[in-house]
């Protein structure tokens, strides 16, 4: 009994600090100053918006490639295999027509 009380008071502290330490990490990663746009030129737009340093880095250009050749791949894809199709319907199902 004494084993059972203990485990449930050690989850509850570890609980708490895991929650304590995600809300510091979350208040940390949160910028401080929050900048509003006040014009449509303002605002980012895939022409005029800078890259960080991730998006000019070999692996996130081959992912973005790749994510755009298998879009491409899925909205050609026409699937020809009758057991996807739903289920035929034998009539008559026992409804009155009226």
């Amino acid at each position: 009994m004494i084993k059972k009380i203990l485990y449930i008071v050690l989850t509850l502290l570890l609980g708490v600090w895991v929650g304590f330490w995600a809300n510091k990490t979350i208040k940390q990663t949160k910028p401080s100053i929050q900048i509003t746009p006040t014009s449509a030129e303002a605002k980012p737009t895939p022409s005029n918006r800078e890259l960080s340093s991730i998006a000019s880095q070999s692996a996130f250009l081959n992912a973005r490639d790749a994510i755009a050749s298998l879009s491409a791949s899925v909205s050609s894809l026409t699937i020809n295999d009758t057991t996807f199709g739903p289920p035929a319907i034998e009539l008559p199902l026992g409804f009155a027509d009226k």
